[in-house]
């Protein structure tokens, strides 16, 4: 049986120090003459327990009860109340199986051999006071230490404690009133207050739990929209991520080209700079050999003049007289050659005129008259002779003479030769030199050209180059906004997974909440009678036909009214008979499995209003 065994009173009421009151398991009264203090235990007991208020432990506030003589004008008091129960007989309601320790506040556990109740009492300076509960050092509050006390089988509004006056109360009460004391003291009272504080309590777990489902509805509905949103995040985190991530490639590779057409540029512009210097050294020297080959020309120019050009002008044209001489020599002499042809016929003539002048002659001699004509034909014959002979000679003079000519002829030719073959490759060297000294000029014009263009294409590298350089600073500010936005994005996500993780935490607390309210709903159900109806069911008991509530049907209308006019009366197990109602009544005691009201029905009287019938307990 559980009882107190100790009280502990500091600065309460008449207590001005510490005591602590062994209470054994034979101690019965506390006796003392008036004013000792005997009631001040009572009252302690009750203010630690939190069973009575303060005008019912006779004081007009919680201050009053610390001790007078500890209370000094403003000044701070303290006290308190300390109650120890010997649980060695305790063993915990079969209703609590399964039920799990509250994370908060006390518990009293299975086989746990004691428990103690402290109530502490301060007060302030100024005027003001503070109450504080705890329980095996645990701090709490009076509900819940009120609620590990009705585990014990002490109810705060039940009749635990008898106090000054209620002997007279209870005799001069009516018999409704002494019928509810003794229902009370009998615990069907209690059961009637339990099942009423059930009811209401199940009907604010129902209602929460309406609450609760409503808010898991909408948990539901903000979860999927959650997961479509997170799924729709989580789409969105990685195609930005790919797209930052092709982004990113696309700068690394733009900056990587940008690199090698900035090295390309400058191996170029080294390439530029080093053939720049080539052609101008080029140049130089292309000037310099057209310098020379200008010396050279003047010099060939000046050499083919030395050599007599005018001369050779000269020669030409004596060359050309010559020629028109030997032309007109040649002519004369065909012409005197046919002159001496002539001759040379006439003289045949002649000769054969002579003979044919002997031959007369001969013949004339004969006559006598041919001598005369023969003497002109010898002297015609030598003037022709003569004439032939100067023909001869002035032939041979012209002979020699035109030989002469050829010869001069000849060697002025020869001379013209070799002074043409001197002059053939001057004039070829004169030709090559001018084509030299225009490809040099075409040269040297390219040239020009080229380093112009070397020159702008410098300055084109050079701003390609400050181009690059500057697109390269742009992608670095773009890749370090890029970097700055995925920052945010990560923020973003991460805050959004903590909503989420939040959100999920809160619904499995209310997950948690809505088993632990339905969890209470059957042990409510059990406390009400629904476990130990169970037992009896199950055990075959013949002749129970089940609680009042479930036997009968009313309109959905007067349902309310009916419920609240009957109580706990509803849960009343109607039997066959007494005996039936005994043997269940032998077997809930042997299974310990609780108390339930029965009505059997060879004790009920039926009949008009104001005639009652017999409940067995």
């Amino acid at each position: 049986m559980v009882h107190i065994n100790q009280v502990e009173l500091t600065h309460f009421k008449s207590f001005g120090g510490s005591m602590a009151i062994q209470l054994e398991p034979s101690f019965t009264v506390v006796t003392g003459p008036n004013g000792s203090g005997k009631s001040n235990i009572l009252d302690g007991v009750l203010f630690c327990l939190g069973l009575a208020t303060s005008r019912g432990m006779r004081a007009e506030r919680l201050p009053d009860l610390i001790n007078s003589a500890v209370v000094r004008q403003g000044k701070a008091a303290e006290m308190v109340v300390t109650v120890r129960f010997d649980l060695a007989d305790w063993r915990p309601d079969p209703a609590e199986e399964g039920l799990e320790a509250p994370a908060e506040g006390p518990w009293i556990q299975p086989g746990q051999r004691e428990w103690s109740v402290t109530r502490r009492l301060r007060l302030a300076p100024g005027g003001t006071y503070s109450s504080s509960f705890s329980a095996d050092g645990v701090a709490c509050n009076l509900q819940q230490v009120q609620g590990q006390l009705r585990r014990l089988r002490v109810d705060p509004e039940g009749s635990n404690v008898v106090m000054q006056g209620d002997v007279t109360r209870i005799v001069s009460m009516g018999s409704r009133d002494r019928r509810g004391l003794i229902d009370e003291l009998a615990g069907v009272a209690l059961f009637d207050s339990r099942i009423e504080q059930s009811r209401a309590k199940l009907d604010e777990v129902q209602e929460r739990q309406e609450r609760c489902r409503i808010v898991e509805q909408e948990l539901l509905a903000s979860r999927l929209k959650l997961e479509r949103d997170c799924a729709k995040a989580r789409t969105y985190q990685d195609l930005r991520q790919r797209l930052l991530e092709g982004r990113l490639q696309h700068q690394v590779l733009s900056f990587e080209l940008a690199q090698r057409q900035h090295s390309e540029l400058g191996s170029r512009r080294l390439a530029l700079t080093r053939q720049q210097e080539t052609d101008r050294a080029a140049l130089t020297v292309a000037e310099s050999a057209l310098q020379e080959g200008a010396a050279r020309l003047a010099l060939l120019q000046a050499e083919v003049k030395a050599l007599g050009e005018d001369s050779l002008l000269a020669v030409q044209a004596e060359l050309a007289g010559l020629e028109a001489s030997g032309r007109e020599l040649a002519r004369q002499s065909e012409r005197h050659q046919q002159e001496a042809e002539q001759f040379q016929s006439r003289r045949q003539g002649l000769q054969q005129q002579k003979e044919d002048l002997r031959c007369q002659q001969l013949a004339s001699g004969r006559e006598g008259d041919g001598g005369e004509a023969l003497e002109q034909a010898e002297r015609a014959c030598r003037s022709a002779e003569g004439a032939v002979e100067l023909s001869r000679r002035r032939l041979g003079e012209v002979a020699g003479r035109s030989s002469s000519w050829l010869e001069e002829q000849k060697q002025r030719s020869q001379r013209r030769q070799a002074l043409q073959a001197q002059l053939t490759p001057l004039l070829a060297e004169q030709q090559q030199c001018g084509e030299r000294l225009r490809q040099e000029h075409d040269r040297l014009v390219e040239l020009g050209a080229e380093l112009a263009h070397g020159g702008s294409t410098d300055q084109a590298s050079q701003q390609g180059q400050q181009a690059l350089q500057a697109e390269a600073q742009a992608l670095e500010l773009q890749l370090q906004g890029d970097i700055r936005q995925i920052q945010e994005l990560s923020d973003a996500l991460a805050l959004q997974q903590r909503t989420r993780t939040r959100l999920e935490q809160e619904q499995v607390g209310l997950e948690r909440e809505i088993a632990r309210i339905e969890s209470r709903r059957d042990t409510l159900q059990e406390s009400r009678g629904t476990g130990a109806l169970r037992l009896l069911l199950e055990s075959g008991l013949e002749g129970i036909h089940g609680p009042v509530a479930q036997l009968g049907e009313v309109e959905e209308r007067l349902r309310l009214a009916l419920e609240v006019a009957a109580g706990g009366r509803l849960s009343q197990v109607v039997v066959d008979d007494d005996r039936i109602a005994a043997r269940a009544i032998e077997l809930l005691k042997t299974r310990r499995a609780g108390r339930l009201t029965f009505l059997p029905l060879n004790k009920i009287r039926g009949g008009g209003p104001g005639r009652g019938g017999a409940a067995l307990e």
